[in-house]
């Protein structure tokens, strides 16, 4: 047996000692105990029996998992492979990229999102080139950076699915869904090609027709965390999107002042746009042209399709597919097939006449009635639909809110009517909802009535004007 030094024994008395002069009730605080923080893993539950023994390694798993996965991997489409590919076919090196930022992402994500370690990958702001000879596509990336973009944008979405960071499933939806999510043709244009066909090998030029350029995935992630945009499900998180869209302004112009059509871009976001960056609507940009526009700060968009473009690309980053969709009369309508509802305009959140303010005896909708199903929306848009009915279903779905709640922009005009003796047929009301419905429609739909009703039971018609 081997013997205590001096110095042990010294020890263990002292500690006895003590011991026996301690109150009854006191506390004794003992040194943490030091060694290597718990092991974070990824979801189990999303790895699968096949991958789950691989959780804490997170390079294995993932790889583990787009085995056993291959409508997933395959969606992932990179162009440069040297053809189109999906991820068997990726180059070496490129996938190790993809792993690298992966790995960024996910312990990101298991550390709780901190802001000071959010992976930066590229700028908020992507810096867009003027290198190119095509008058058509003035702004681009290089190659290199379109790599690092595509990547950045994937490797965000495998990790949010891994660290099941929301309540949906990628693994749920079906190949047309998961490219629209994963593949690089869908996120920007590898040019030359049809619409540029002067650019320079190697450049790519993001989606021209959405006019909007990612944003880094963590900060995209953190805009929907800080602002409280995650719901239940992906139906409920389009919703509060859409109610954070309401702040939206409509970049516009004069006419007759031909200055502010050809500078739209540079007035309202700056030089180095088109495209728009996403970083920028959400943040907000001060207008920049003209003072008799009157216009100063404000989140603003390019229209209805450039709206599409910003939900596309920011619900990207929290795994919600949307269809970019647009009608005969020219407009678009959001379609958000794994979430199993759509839009009647992508100006619909911003649309006044839909607006409802909340009054005691009278809420206002909740933001997921603004949105319809999948198969109201197919009804509303059929196929082969005539540009004058497609013009009486755009922005449908906020005129039914209206007539329904009395919104306020109806209040307001309805007080109008009052003050000036006008008739339904010749007032204000009439005026603003004629786009949609008829006056016997309207009138069956009890529209004045209830805006007799709600006027009155508030004064509104007294404390408003």
């Amino acid at each position: 047996m081997k013997r205590l030094s001096i110095y042990a024994w010294m020890a263990a008395a002292w500690t006895i000692m003590a011991l026996l002069v301690l109150p009854a009730c006191a506390q004794i605080s003992l040194p943490p105990i030091k060694g290597k923080p718990p092991v974070k893993t990824l979801s189990k539950a999303r790895l699968g029996k096949m991958c789950e023994a691989k959780s804490a390694d997170l390079e294995a798993a993932l790889l583990c998992w787009l085995e056993q996965n291959p409508n997933v991997a395959n969606a992932m489409w990179y162009q440069p492979a040297p053809s189109p590919a999906g991820w068997n076919q990726w180059p070496i090196d490129v996938k190790k990229e993809l792993v690298a930022d992966f790995k960024q992402m996910a312990e990101w994500y298991l550390d709780g999102m901190q802001p000071s370690k959010a992976p930066q990958f590229f700028p908020d702001v992507i810096p867009m080139s003027t290198a190119t000879a095509d008058p058509n596509c003035v702004r681009s990336m290089t190659g290199q950076a379109g790599r690092t973009v595509f990547l950045a944008v994937v490797a965000n979405s495998l990790a949010a699915e891994l660290t099941e960071k929301y309540s949906w499933s990628i693994t749920t939806y079906d190949p047309t869904e998961l490219f629209q999510l994963l593949s690089q043709n869908e996120i920007m244009e590898l040019e030359p090609g049809p619409k540029c066909p002067n650019v320079p090998s190697g450049y790519y030029i993001p989606e021209t027709i959405s006019l909007v350029s990612p944003a880094n995935p963590p900060f995209t992630a953190s805009f929907f965390r800080t602002n409280h945009l995650i719901g239940a499900n992906a139906a409920e998180t389009i919703a509060l999107l859409f109610q954070w869209e309401k702040q939206i302004k409509h970049a516009g112009v004069i006419a007759g002042h031909p200055e502010l059509d050809d500078n739209l871009f540079l007035y309202y976001w700056g030089a180095n746009t088109p495209p728009i960056p996403v970083a920028e609507i959400i943040n907000g940009t001060t207008y920049a042209g003209p003072s008799y526009m009157g216009i100063g700060f404000g989140h603003f968009t390019s229209g209805c399709g450039g709206t599409q473009a910003f939900m596309e690309s920011v619900l990207r980053a929290v795994n919600i597919p949307l269809l970019p969709t647009w009608q005969s009369c020219g407009h678009s309508t959001p379609y958000f097939p794994t979430a199993g509802v759509a839009m009647t305009h992508g100006d619909d959140p911003y649309g006044r006449e839909g607006w409802v303010t909340a009054y005691p005896g009278f809420p206002a909708p909740k933001p997921i009635e603004y949105l319809v199903s999948i198969s109201e929306f197919k009804a509303l848009f059929p196929s082969g639909q005539s540009v004058a009915d497609c013009n009486t279903h755009i922005e449908r779905r906020p005129a039914d809110i209206a007539i329904q709640y009395g919104s306020d922009l109806l209040m307001q005009a309805y007080c109008q009517d009052q003050a000036s003796g006008a008739t339904q047929t010749n007032g204000q009301v009439f005026a603003i909802m004629k786009t949609w419905y008829d006056l016997p429609t309207l009138q069956s739909k009890g529209l004045w009535t209830t805006l007799a009703n709600k006027t009155a039971a508030l004064n509104y018609c007294a404390t408003q004007h």
